[in-house]
């Protein structure tokens, strides 16, 4: 067999290669989520003691946010696109809830990834926060790279809320819905007026036909973090259909229903 393979490469002639190299995957590094365990700023905002600050990466678009772990107020939150170069990342901000200045400018770090920590250095820049300095050191909490069905990220479609159904690009702009392996995120904001609406961050976990919701931060109700809210959930067709309702002080037996395509 090694002579007859030795004399098909010779009647090839060098015009023709064969490779049997298997193609690596691609790597994405930043991909998962990550949470805050020191930064450069927190003397400067006592504000923030008591808070946990996530940041997820997916595929092509990144979301973080802040919250009062004591109380589930709702501290700031920011989002969009990035790439990576090298050593370097940039963020392109869809929404950015404490300087709508920002919204639509990109912003590039330094950053390292160390074993399952992740540093974060530069300047950004808006009016609010010129040359402002950001450091910051994360640390992974899960890896993002999961295959449940719900995960990935999602763009609501059309949807119910209490008795209405709002046309969402009039309302809200966008709604997008990052489902990772472990934590939920869902943000309501509107680029091209620099709006940004809300989220609800939290974990999840599925059940048969039964998605639950267990809400740490509720920008909207801080009384429901710590809530559990339990839907009904089905993806068909790169469509995931969301139908439940959630209860808190201001949203007693709220209805949700969604539909929303895979982006991500």
């Amino acid at each position: 067999m090694k002579k007859v393979f030795f004399f098909l490469l010779l009647a090839a002639g060098p015009g023709l290669s064969f490779s049997f190299k298997t193609p690596m995957p691609k790597t994405k590094p930043l991909e998962g989520t990550w949470k805050l365990v020191s930064a450069n700023w927190y003397e400067r905002n006592p504000a923030y003691a008591n808070s946990a600050i996530y940041k997820i990466y997916t595929d092509g678009r990144f979301a973080f946010l802040y919250f009062d772990t004591k109380t589930g107020e709702f501290q700031g939150a920011g989002g969009g696109t990035y790439t990576v170069n090298g050593s370097s990342f940039t963020e392109k901000l869809e929404y950015f809830s404490w300087d709508s200045t920002a919204v639509g400018t990109s912003q590039t770090f330094q950053f390292k990834i160390e074993g399952e920590r992740f540093t974060q250095s530069g300047l950004l820049n808006s009016e609010k926060y010129k040359n402002y300095k950001i450091e910051e050191v994360f640390e992974r909490v899960e890896s993002g790279t999961a295959k449940h069905p719900l995960v990935g990220v999602w763009q609501v479609e059309s949807a119910q809320y209490g008795d209405q159904k709002p046309n969402i690009s009039e309302k809200y702009g966008n709604i997008l819905k990052f489902i990772t392996p472990e934590y939920f995120y869902a943000v309501y904001f509107d680029t091209d007026k620099k709006k940004f609406h809300g989220v609800s961050f939290g974990k999840w976990r599925a059940e048969g036909t039964q998605y639950m919701e267990t809400v740490l931060a509720f920008s909207w109700d801080a009384t429901a973090a710590n809530t559990q809210q339990t839907f009904t959930w089905d993806v068909k067709n790169n469509k995931f259909y969301q139908t439940g309702k959630i209860n808190s002080k201001d949203y007693a037996n709220y209805t949700i229903e969604e539909v929303s395509k895979r982006i991500e």
